[in-house]
């Protein structure tokens, strides 16, 4: 039961109301009247109000036709009263619900709309010109282009957000066939940034399998560290440099 259905049953209560109630409808009103302070302080201000309007009228002497008179109109008063504001949050609640079908129409009409034929072009030109996706990729995500290494974009298989140290951080990845050993190398560039890290050491480590090594420190300029982590012995696999035919 809401407080609307207890404002009409509360009607019943008193004593110039419109009836009894039924028994079920009692006990829900009782049942609701504990759970409510609202609705049960209502009620007793409206009992104590009508004692306090009966022991006048039984100090006054009026005619017993108008008494019931005085009894009517003030009863209807507060039930003209009642409907107005049952009126009013009915219409609230109904422009509340406009409102929020309205919002929800507006953010569905600025989802983007999804088109295979673009996707499908997109994912053809990073792989047939890997350069040029992660260029693009780092110009959208407002980095510089430029990388501070002359890394061979040709061999970056991933770029977007990897989890580090339980943040989300741009980086890119390198993968490298090694012919010699047949082992595939990988390298990660993080672009990391000052306002979310802090960094008392710049220093390079390494462990069994992996090294890392701070690449560039840009924070006076754009408040980025660069962070390189690979497998190789030396970052050199993974430059552009290395690849090039000797002359």
């Amino acid at each position: 039961m809401n407080c609307d259905v207890a404002h009409i049953l509360m009607l019943c209560r008193r004593p110039s109301g419109p009836g009894d109630l039924t028994p079920e409808d009692a006990h829900l009103l009782d049942q609701h009247l504990a759970e409510c302070p609202e609705c049960s302080r209502i009620l007793e201000s409206t009992l104590a109000f009508d004692r306090s309007a009966a022991q006048v009228m039984r100090n006054v002497p009026v005619p017993t036709a108008g008494k019931q008179q005085l009894l009517t109109q003030i009863t209807t008063r507060q039930a003209r009263a009642f409907r107005r504001t049952w009126y009013f949050r009915a219409t609230m609640t109904v422009l509340a619900g406009v409102t929020v079908l309205m919002g929800y129409g507006v953010i569905r009409a600025a989802r983007p709309q999804f088109e295979p034929d673009s996707l499908a072009w997109q994912k053809d030109q990073e792989r047939q010109d890997p350069a040029w996706a992660v260029r693009e990729w780092l110009t959208q995500e407002g980095f510089s282009p430029d990388l501070p290494a002359d890394f061979n974009l040709q061999l970056c298989t991933a770029f977007g957000r990897f989890p580090v140290q339980g943040r989300s951080v741009p980086g890119l990845e390198f993968r490298y066939l090694d012919p010699q050993t047949g082992r595939e190398e990988i390298a990660w560039l993080y672009l990391l940034a000052d306002a979310r890290f802090q960094f008392p050491n710049l220093d390079p480590a390494r462990s069994s399998y992996f090294t890392s090594q701070i690449l560039h420190d840009d924070r006076k300029q754009s408040g980025i560290v660069y962070v390189v982590l690979y497998t190789t012995p030396t970052l050199q696999p993974f430059l552009r440099r290395f690849h090039q035919p000797l002359t």
